[in-house]
């Protein structure tokens, strides 16, 4: 995966970001008219996390994980993500 790449799937993650936005602090009952969309934009900003995750690891010739869930952990082992974020990106995953 190129920079350019890697730089394309941030700046979208970051949009993604900018979307979920006016969610923070809503009303349940306002979540649920757009649950869709907040679980779309979730799964989105997770893939796109992923597969840099996954570029990294290989990049460091590590196997191919299994899952996101087991990506996210081996990048916290190997320290290219906190752990703190490692376990909190594996929990993600399992949305």
């Amino acid at each position: 995966m190129s920079p350019e790449v890697i730089a394309r799937k941030l700046s979208r993650m970051s949009r993604y970001l900018q979307d979920l936005a006016p969610y923070r602090g809503t009303a349940y009952e306002d979540f649920l008219a757009d649950h869709y969309k907040v679980e779309r934009l979730l799964e989105l900003l997770l893939m796109a996390a992923s597969d840099i995750v996954f570029h990294l690891l290989s990049m460091r010739n590590e196997p191919a994980p299994s899952s996101y869930r087991s990506a996210f952990l081996s990048a916290g082992k190997m320290r290219i993500l906190s752990e703190k974020l490692s376990r909190n990106l594996s929990l993600s995953a399992g949305l």
